[in-house]
């Protein structure tokens, strides 16, 4: 475990020949990190087209990033030193590509997961709007802590005050002296 990653054996992707444990450099570990999340979620980084969309058609960068991740010798083993440090490029291009890659995948999950929550609360709505208020408001005063209630009972009056001005408002016991001329 290095840098807070611990990853589990079944959520390791088995065609990775690097190991976590012979990485070195802040990219590299990004880019086996990320592909080995990106697994979990489904996404195989080792399979040419996927990494192709995840590296936004970038051959070179898919290349750099496959070689790295197919092969667990060191950087300057894998790359000739006329390429080095054009191939440490791709591979701060290649560990950004997988980030922005995941963050997208995350924040649709999240989404969707948001759709599925608020789903769940209409359907609920629904199937409670059958009960009595007074039956949903003690259930609601049993189980809500003094803060929650404090600021339910607020709002509560504060609607009641906006529904008497209007109340009064609209009275026709109410006149404006102009009116009553």
């Amino acid at each position: 475990m290095r840098r807070g990653i611990d990853l589990e054996a079944n959520e390791i992707n088995p065609r990775i020949k690097r190991t976590e444990k012979n990485s070195r450099g802040k990219n590299v570990t990004t880019i086996l990190t990320k592909a080995h999340t990106l697994y979990r979620h489904h996404v195989d980084v080792m399979d040419r087209d996927v990494a192709l969309e995840v590296f936004r058609d970038d051959e070179e960068v898919t290349n750099t990033a496959l070689r790295i991740l197919s092969t667990n010798d060191p950087l300057k083993v894998i790359f000739p030193m006329k390429e080095y440090e054009s191939e440490l490029r791709r591979c701060r291009e290649a560990a950004s590509y997988l980030t922005n890659y995941l963050a997208s995948i995350r924040r649709k999950n999240k989404n969707k997961n948001n759709a599925e929550l608020q789903l769940k609360k209409q359907e609920y709505a629904e199937k409670l709007s059958i009960l009595t208020k007074k039956t949903l408001a003690e259930e609601l005063i049993d189980h809500i802590s003094d803060k929650r209630l404090k600021a339910l009972l607020k709002r509560a009056d504060k609607k009641i005050e906006r529904k008497a001005q209007k109340l009064t408002k609209n009275s026709p016991l109410v006149y404006d002296r102009e009116d009553a001329e």
